[in-house]
């Protein structure tokens, strides 16, 4: 895609949407900037319009966390892409002929989102929630 198609503020403040994680649920702005790489001068005023829509909040300690408007995006792209009754016993399935856990990710760049899961029955297996994302591998 060409510069001339991307807008680079919208590409920041989809940067701190995307530094949040299971990991990292709230950031100060120090933490902010050196996660996304966005100077700690331009990130107020990302982080101002953010809060105004509810994608991000800030609390009392001055700390930022995702808002509720990703939640409702969140439901809005399940809804839409409701898949689970067709994979969900497909990985049951899975799980019963192998023993192992499976799962249905989509791709983002370098990483893959894991948006169905059904675990092992075994005690010892690699857990990771739905809504997980790690390096598609």
């Amino acid at each position: 895609m060409s510069s001339e198609q991307r807008v680079e503020a919208v590409e920041k403040a989809l940067s701190i949407l995307d530094a949040f994680s299971e990991e990292r649920s709230s950031f100060s702005l120090t933490e902010l900037a050196a996660e996304t790489g966005i100077s700690k001068s331009s990130l107020p005023r990302l982080l101002n319009s953010l809060i105004l829509f509810s994608f991000v909040t800030r609390d009392s300690d001055q700390r930022y966390a995702l808002g509720a408007n990703v939640w409702r995006l969140g439901a809005l792209f399940r809804r839409r892409f409701d898949l689970g009754e067709k994979i969900r016993p497909e990985l049951h399935r899975l799980v019963d002929l192998t023993g192992e856990t499976a799962s249905f990710y989509v791709r983002k760049q370098e990483e893959r989102i894991c948006l169905y899961r059904q675990n092992s029955p075994n005690p010892v297996r690699h857990h990771l929630d739905e809504g997980s994302r790690d390096l598609g591998k």
